[in-house]
């Protein structure tokens, strides 16, 4: 009997003993539905930051290799909100300034001054930027006085295609 009573004792002492290592882990590691609720209360947008248009910004590739798009956004669609961040990106010179930007339906008509042209790709990404943003069919450029061509299409092979 004796030995049934320090048996039914250590069982109850061990089972305590477990139960309260359990309670420190939790309370040192808290649970994911924990981390979730205070991750979800964190999330909650600021009424008072204000929106930004979310625009495709076409940027040279490292050596001859291409183009390719980045995402980025600005306070307003803007031209040249978009040529700073041609800029920004270094596919055209801080000494590049848009003369003329309109759009008419479809196509849209940009004179800028100057745009270094020794790369092909320049042009392709300066055309794509803006065909993208301004949802265009095709884009005329004039740099310098001098026109590309009668029309530019958006050009995702990196190929400038002009008509």
């Amino acid at each position: 009997m004796k030995k049934r009573c320090v048996m039914v004792v250590a069982i109850c002492v061990m089972g305590i003993i477990s139960m309260t290592a359990c309670k420190q882990e939790e309370a040192a590691n808290p649970t994911q539905s924990t981390a979730v609720e205070s991750t979800v209360s964190d999330k909650v947008p600021d009424p008072t930051t204000p929106e930004l248009e979310v625009i495709s910004v076409y940027n040279l590739e490292d050596g001859d290799k291409g183009i390719h798009k980045s995402m980025d956004a600005i306070d307003a669609l803007d031209p040249n909100l978009l040529l700073n961040k041609l800029v920004e990106y270094k596919v055209v010179s801080e000494n590049t300034e848009i003369v003329n930007f309109n759009e008419d339906g479809e196509k849209g008509n940009l004179e800028l001054k100057g745009l270094d042209m020794s790369d092909n790709r320049t042009i392709v990404a300066v055309a794509n930027t803006f065909i993208e943003n301004y949802e265009l069919y095709s884009i005329a450029i004039t740099v310098d006085g001098k026109k590309l061509g009668d029309e530019i299409i958006l050009d995702k092979d990196y190929k400038n295609t002009l008509k």
